[in-house]
């Protein structure tokens, strides 16, 4: 609890840090030059609010998953109240799989952990088990909160839980919307939900590990074709 408590400490302290640098710096460009053209030329070349975004975005997560090379827990679970909206969180299980297969491909595999049949089964993932470190073996969850009424739409948030074993939430985030009740068009919702975390967290993740190719390919758009 103290390590996180730390950790913690150390990110808030980053945070202020950039802040009142990037304040600073603004101020006294300000009151030197007094001339928006040469602030705004300054920060353009130095890319100093690139930089600080790019920081708060994936480069203080760096030194967290640089080591992580496979996820061996990942799970979708429902919180709040779900009554009357006819869940079935297999299926979601099932999408959550699939949205990780197509975004972080062969580059970082999933190996199921929770399946002991596959372990006692399969040598080449027993051993991988047996020899996994903690901070190379990823963990993602995604809970997603509903809340609904018994009539009209579905409030629900994905919110995206992303670690390593002994850490397990050091990312979070939370893609908010509303449903339909109608389960075709709950379901279809949550999937678009979750197919949208998984992709935003790839596109971090693999700016961690600095992997161009991976980047390239969850970047590409169909209309540069």
């Amino acid at each position: 609890m103290m390590l996180m408590d730390q950790g913690y400490l150390k990110t808030f302290l980053k945070f202020v840090g950039y802040t009142v640098v990037a304040v600073g710096v603004f101020i006294l460009l300000l009151f030197a030059t007094q001339d928006e053209n040469e602030i705004e030329k300054f920060f353009r070349t130095t890319n100093i609010t690139e930089q600080i975004y790019d920081h708060y975005d994936w480069k203080r997560y760096t030194e967290d998953f640089i080591d992580v090379r496979f996820t061996g827990y990942l799970e979708v679970y429902f919180t709040g109240d779900t009554t009357g909206l006819n869940i079935d969180e297999r299926y979601y299980q099932f999408v959550l799989e699939n949205a990780y297969k197509e975004y972080f491909a062969n580059a970082t595999p999933w190996v199921n952990f929770n399946n002991f049949d596959l372990l006692e089964a399969d040598e080449q993932v027993r051993e991988l088990y047996e020899n996994a470190t903690d901070e190379s073996t990823g963990v993602i969850s995604v809970e997603i909160f509903c809340r609904y009424w018994g009539f009209g739409p579905v409030l629900y948030k994905v919110i995206t839980h992303t670690g390593y074993v002994g850490n397990e939430g050091i990312v979070e985030s939370t893609f908010i919307n509303l449903g339909s009740a109608q389960r075709h068009k709950f379901q279809r919702s949550l999937e678009h939900g979750i197919d949208r975390e998984m992709k935003s967290w790839a596109k971090r993740f693999y700016k961690i590990q600095q992997n161009e190719e991976r980047l390239e390919d969850l970047y590409h758009s169909i209309y540069t074709k």
